[in-house]
């Protein structure tokens, strides 16, 4: 539980410090992305969870590369593999 805290406080600040970064205020980043104004504000203040397709709006928006690591990552088809 503690490494899911430690996740969701690190998506915060990369949140937050691109928002600023690109000079967005939360309203312009809404506009852009679809996500509400108060959706974000509790994605920057860690104060309660969010869905993957908010987090990836915002991601897109912000040029936020999601990268995932995992032992078995490399046994996964591929998407054309998949749907065959």
């Amino acid at each position: 539980m503690k490494e899911a805290k430690n996740t969701m406080s690190l998506i915060a600040r990369a949140v937050l410090h691109h928002r600023k970064k690109a000079g967005l205020s939360r309203r312009q980043l809404s506009e852009l992305s679809g996500v509400t104004e108060s959706c974000i504000y509790t994605i920057e203040k860690v104060s309660g969870g969010c869905r993957l397709d908010t987090l990836l709006k915002l991601f897109s928006v912000l040029n936020i590369r999601l990268a995932l690591h995992g032992p078995f990552m490399d046994e996964i088809p591929a998407d054309e593999e998949r749907d065959a």
